[in-house]
This record gives C-alpha cells, structure tokens and sequence, in this order.
C-alpha cells in the first residue's frame, strides 16, 4: 500500500487516454515529472496483470507485494482519483461512455462494463 500510495500522482504518466476528450483520466505522459515515477512501473504492471480489469478487481492476493486484505478496502471507493483512473483510462472518448451509460438521470456502469456487444 505504500508502493501504490506514493506512486499514485503518476499513474496518468502511463496512459495515453487524451486529456481532451477524457476530463475524468486524461493522461499526463509528456509532464516533466513522469521520469521521476519510472520505479512505479512494476507497481502499475502487478496491478494490471494481478488484480484484473474494471469492474472485476481481485482484491485477495496471497503474495508479498498486496499487504491489505479485502475487507480493508472501502466498498464505495468511487471517490478516490486512483480508482477513477484506473476504471476510466481506457477511455478516449468519456462524453461517448456518458452517453452510453446514462439511464433516465442515472448512470449504469454496468451498461459500459458488462456490454457483450
């Protein structure tokens, strides 16, 4: 947790969602500080490759590098800017998910994420 914590402000460094067309994740790959984070990139790889994509986070690990169990992971975790970039950053086009995803004056994720078309 400490890795991911100190490691968070770069997370943008290593998308190319573009940062006019996706307001909620856009990336931030061509900022000076980015060099700075290059030891981040096993933290970003062990979470891509371990923990699974969106909506279907496998929180329980049983290696050294996860020192939190899944019960210290808030359910709703909707307010935290890392979970946000990393649910959203496949996206170009946010305005286009929006579209997509809105129900009557809602938003239904599971509408982008669980669409088999």
């Amino acid at each position: 947790s400490a890795c991911i914590e100190a490691c968070t402000p770069a997370f943008c460094c290593i998308h190319d969602a573009p940062p006019d067309l996706n307001q909620f994740a856009p990336n931030c790959r061509l900022d000076e500080n980015c060099d700075q984070y290059n030891y981040c990139y096993i933290a970003w790889w062990k979470l891509h490759d371990t923990v699974g994509p969106a909506l279907f986070l496998r929180v329980e690990q049983d290696d050294e590098f996860y020192d939190l169990d899944a019960e210290d992971i808030a359910a709703d975790s909707s307010g935290s800017p890392l979970f946000t970039q990393v649910l959203l950053h496949h996206f170009d086009d946010m305005e286009q998910v929006i579209i997509d995803g809105t129900v009557g004056n809602g938003f239904n994720a599971d509408r982008i994420f669980q669409d088999e078309a």
